[in-house]
């Protein structure tokens, strides 16, 4: 071949290796469009899947702890009727009588600390507490009268939760009794074994709130005997306003109690005004997304490797 044939096929070449630039670059292009919208799909499937799981897991277990909380009070509440229907004041059925029912049903029903029998002027005739000694025809005023079943109702009356000793929390259960009412204090931090068993996922816990959004149960005890305010939580507001029942609200995404951004998922508690809250960390609950992105965002980088590659 003559030195002018060798000159031909080099110009030749490189009058065409521009084009075969441009497309490897136009074809890396596409392939790094195409990943990015796979991408994308995938993180937005990956987003909701998480989000869908989280909720669907919040749920079952917010509703199984209200369930779960109603169904002990009304295993009290059946121990209280029971312990209420006695024909007290009738032969055989007298204060000492009286007092091994109330000492039985608090063995039976731990979280009971105290049992009252209030007859019909509010006036304590016999009093059990668990820590002390019986007190027997005291007449001392009942300190809320109000909480006393009458006749014309015969129903079980539920008192608002109070804070005894100044962070205990605690409610009051009142029966009829035939002539004024037996009454049960009982210790609310039973509700701390509930929702410390469960978790929701990563970093996952539960609080219960009562009628007027008080902090009475939670996973870590020492937030509710700091008892902060938490009426003004989105979390809160939200489920009071909701009217969708048992779930009040399903995957919120707000700020809990620490400022941290959280998904919250709520469920009424049956015959009572109290909220079970389950709450996951969103870090925690999104990490599928952020491994997502991390892998759409390594498969452009190699793309954008090789593209530079070809346009050399």
């Amino acid at each position: 071949m003559t030195h002018n044939s060798l000159a031909s096929v080099r110009a030749h070449v490189f009058r065409y290796r521009p084009l075969a630039q441009r497309y490897a670059v136009s074809m890396c292009g596409l392939v790094l469009t195409l990943l990015l919208i796979s991408g994308l799909i995938e993180t937005f499937l990956v987003y909701r899947n998480s989000i869908d799981r989280v909720e669907a897991v919040q749920e079952a277990q917010a509703v199984g702890a209200a369930r779960e909380i109603a169904a002990y009070f009304d295993v009290i509440e059946v121990g209280l009727r029971d312990v209420a229907k006695m024909p007290w004041g009738r032969p055989g059925y007298g204060v000492a009588q009286r007092r091994e029912g109330f000492h039985r049903l608090m063995q039976l029903v731990p979280s009971i600390i105290e049992l009252r029998g209030v007859d019909a002027r509010a006036r304590e005739q016999l009093r059990t507490p668990k820590a002390s000694v019986d007190e027997v025809a005291s007449n001392v005023p009942f300190d809320d009268p109000g909480l006393i079943p009458s006749a014309a109702t015969e129903k079980m009356l539920r008192g608002h939760t109070f804070f005894r000793d100044g962070h205990l929390p605690t409610v009051r259960l009142a029966a009829f009794d035939g002539d004024g009412g037996i009454v049960a204090t009982i210790d609310l931090r039973l509700l701390n074994e509930v929702v410390s068993r469960l978790q929701a996922g990563e970093g996952g816990l539960a609080y219960v709130v009562d009628a007027q959004d008080h902090l009475i149960a939670h996973a870590e005890p020492t937030w509710v005997l700091s008892r902060p305010d938490i009426s003004q939580s989105a979390a809160v507001v939200h489920a009071r306003r909701s009217q969708a029942n048992p779930v009040l609200v399903r995957g919120l995404s707000t700020i809990d109690l620490q400022g941290e951004a959280v998904i919250v998922t709520a469920a009424a508690v049956p015959k009572v005004d109290w909220v079970v809250f389950m709450e996951q960390k969103r870090d925690s609950a999104l990490r599928p997304v952020w491994s997502a992105l991390g892998r759409t965002g390594a498969l452009m980088l190699v793309g954008g490797v090789a593209a530079l590659i070809a346009g050399v």
